[in-house]
């Protein structure tokens, strides 16, 4: 399973986009409902947050690959590490 995170941004879209077309095992990474639902059909969308920890766990389950993008932030290290 591949997770796709950043999944509605631009580069994240069109790296879903092409999983999507592959025909992989996927889900995309959300951070809202709203945006949840734009998802592409066939994905599993999953709603987390880099920086609310305990939503992560959840995204994680079953996944083997991660296509990881973060908005530009101050803390962008110590959220993309919220792993353990």
């Amino acid at each position: 399973m591949i997770l796709v995170t950043g999944a509605s941004g631009t580069v994240g879209k069109a790296v879903l986009k092409e999983v999507a077309r592959s025909g992989a095992k996927h889900k995309a990474m959300y951070r809202s409902a709203d945006e949840a639902a734009k998802a592409p059909t066939g994905t599993s969308a999953v709603i987390a947050d880099f920086a609310k920890k305990d939503t992560l766990a959840a995204a994680l389950c079953d996944v083997e690959s991660v296509y990881l993008v973060c908005s530009p932030v101050p803390d962008l290290v110590q959220l993309e590490r919220h792993h353990d």
